[in-house]
């Protein structure tokens, strides 16, 4: 491809873990012109679309103004993930033991609260936060060597679970999938650098992702 283009792509670091390097090697492939520039995951994806500040955003922003278009690309099961030689690893996790351990949570705005923390409320229970991080990439380095353990998607884990570093168990509690789209201003519908990229992202993912 002739393709000569720069895009700027809000995601957060976990999705960039999933995508980057196999698309990476997709474009050296076939698109050699053209290069991503990462910008970090904001609840306001709606205004970086608008603003023309980038030209993509990945994850959880549905696109709900007319001049935004935004496709669902999957739903995000959630688990609980810890080293392989923590206490919990051996048997199934319990309520009672899962608010028993101390939890190491994502959290992209600083809040020490997330979704698993609604449910609890729902239920009358409360988990300890021992800490927090706001990158994905602090995580697993974190896990592998402490007591801690967190709740990520499952599609975040699979290549740390595959090379042994740690292990998932079924969430004790019922949270609801994370919905993950592809959001775009339609300012950009026939640029053909942008399809093609789009195209291609939605090819790793559903290979990654499935």
């Amino acid at each position: 491809m002739l393709f000569r283009s720069t895009f700027r792509i809000s995601l957060t670091d976990g999705m960039a873990d999933i995508l980057w390097l196999p698309l990476r090697k997709m474009i050296e492939r076939e698109a050699p012109g053209i290069d991503l520039h990462a910008v970090p995951f904001r609840a306001d994806g709606e205004q970086l679309l608008l603003t023309n500040e980038v030209d993509l955003v990945l994850d959880g922003y549905k696109g709900e103004h007319k001049l935004i278009h935004s496709q669902w690309m999957s739903d995000l099961n959630f688990v609980c993930v810890m080293r392989p030689g923590h206490a919990l690893a051996k048997a199934p996790l319990t309520l009672e033991s899962f608010l028993e351990a101390e939890h190491l949570l994502v959290s992209l705005s600083g809040d020490a609260q997330g979704i698993v923390d609604t449910e609890l409320t729902k239920l009358e229970k409360v988990r300890r936060i021992a800490m927090t991080v706001n990158t994905f990439g602090s995580v697993f380095p974190l896990l592998t060597d402490s007591n801690l353990i967190t709740i990520l998607p499952e599609a975040t884990t699979t290549k740390y679970v595959t090379a042994g570093n740690v292990i998932t168990k079924e969430l004790p509690i019922n949270v609801a999938d994370a919905k993950i789209y592809m959001a775009w201003h339609t300012r950009q519908n026939r640029d053909p650098a942008l399809s093609w990229l789009m195209n291609r992202i939605n090819k790793i993912y559903a290979e990654v992702v499935g």
